[in-house]
């Protein structure tokens, strides 16, 4: 019976083609085809990241502040043992 479309391993490597990431066979799912993320040990990447992540802070307290509030009080309402993130 012939296959009916791509193989997972062919899916995953056109997914990874077209998000710019590398597919590669991983030994520990017995060589099929896996996503390889770029590390954020590469200095360039890391720096973009923490870029990302201080727009989107910037972004939120802007947000909060337009309404009235402060972004640093809305963790004051978070249930015990919630993760702080300011």
């Amino acid at each position: 019976m012939p296959a009916l479309g791509p193989s997972q391993d062919e899916v995953n490597r056109r997914l990874a083609r077209a998000d710019g990431l590398e597919a590669a066979p991983d030994p520990n799912l017995g060589g099929a085809i896996n996503l390889v993320r770029p590390s954020l040990a590469d200095a360039g990447r890391l720096n973009a990241a923490q870029r990302a992540i201080a727009d989107q802070r910037a972004s939120f307290e802007t947000l909060v502040a337009q309404r009235g509030l402060n972004a640093r009080s809305l963790a004051a309402g978070l249930a015990p043992g919630t993760p702080r993130a300011l």
